[in-house]
């Protein structure tokens, strides 16, 4: 993406930061930082890039936060600045329907996109009816929503279902339960 911000800067001790520089992504979304990097400070600190994600866009390794970031430690003779990979955002509704009679004691629903699980939390509750929840995930990207239920007798079940959502549209999954 094109003028996207990039923070560069050490993170040490104490939880310390010093800028070094902020530079922004060029019309292809590459950027280079072409400064002196002080190796010597790989002993104690780590040197962090990090960039800004732009409303109506998200991370693909990370839905929560603004900025998404690296961490480079230990120096080894060379290394490669990282890449940040963003996709428009868009919405899903996933929606729970209960079609099972079946007695549970807990029950847990995830969805992932980019290899990581996002948890939608019950608050220990066990969900006897249907339910919709409207969450955030990347546009054109494979989403993958399962749950996992847990009854008295130690066994568990669990169902799993996917979607390819896509931006400036309505977006559903049915999960049976």
């Amino acid at each position: 993406m094109a003028n996207i911000p990039i923070k560069i800067y050490w993170y040490g001790p104490g939880l310390q930061e010093k800028m070094i520089d902020s530079i922004k992504t060029d019309a292809q979304g590459n950027y280079v930082y072409r400064q002196q990097i002080d190796i010597s400070r790989f002993s104690n600190q780590s040197f962090e890039v990090a960039a800004v994600v732009p409303n109506g866009f998200i991370s693909f390794h990370d839905i929560e936060h603004p900025t998404v970031g690296a961490s480079l430690l230990g120096y080894s003779g060379t290394f490669s600045l990282p890449r940040f990979v963003m996709y428009q955002k868009t919405k899903v509704a996933i929606n729970l329907q209960r079609n099972y009679n079946d007695a549970f004691t807990e029950f847990q629903l995830y969805y992932n996109y980019g290899g990581r699980d996002y948890w939608l939390n019950f608050d220990n509750l066990k969900p006897s009816t249907s339910l919709k929840y409207n969450v955030s995930t990347a546009a054109g990207v494979k989403t993958y929503v399962h749950w996992l239920k847990k009854q008295s007798s130690a066994t568990s079940t669990m169902y799993r279902d996917s979607l390819i959502p896509l931006s400036n549209q309505v977006n559903s999954i049915t999960i049976p339960f």
